[in-house]
């Protein structure tokens, strides 16, 4: 379960960041999870709550956001936007969106089609109270 790992990071990297004093506490971790990125969110919430505990960031609410998996046609530039909702919807029973996702471009009909958005795994911003 890699999402124990990636809890125990964001929590190393909070603390490093802000410190361990004790009249810090964070309320709330904004973070951006793209749908290619191999980490499952309820699994990402169980670990990360388990990870806190007597942490600066025990009790902190992770706010996640999901942005559209975004194909490119490498031969005519043509950028499709897949939303995780779609794709969760459409992924087989191993949980893979890979074979879902399109085999062609929808503008030129080329066969050359490049993740280039849709696996981000990013802290972007963490909602800290003092006292």
């Amino acid at each position: 379960m890699h999402e124990l790992s990636v809890a125990l990071s964001l929590i190393d990297a909070l603390t490093e960041s802000l410190g361990t004093h004790p009249d810090v506490r964070i309320e709330v971790i904004h973070l951006k999870i793209g749908p290619l990125s191999g980490v499952i969110e309820p699994a990402l919430r169980s670990a990360f709550e388990i990870a806190a505990v007597g942490t600066i960031a025990e009790g902190a609410i992770l706010a996640i956001q999901v942005p559209p998996i975004v194909l490119r046609c490498e031969e005519c530039g043509q950028e499709t936007n897949l939303s995780g909702a779609d794709v969760m919807d459409n992924r087989d029973g191993l949980g893979s969106w890979i074979s879902w996702l399109p085999p062609a471009c929808p503008a030129c009909g080329a066969a050359a089609l490049t993740v280039v958005g849709g696996r981000e795994l990013e802290l972007v911003a963490a909602e800290v109270r003092r006292g």
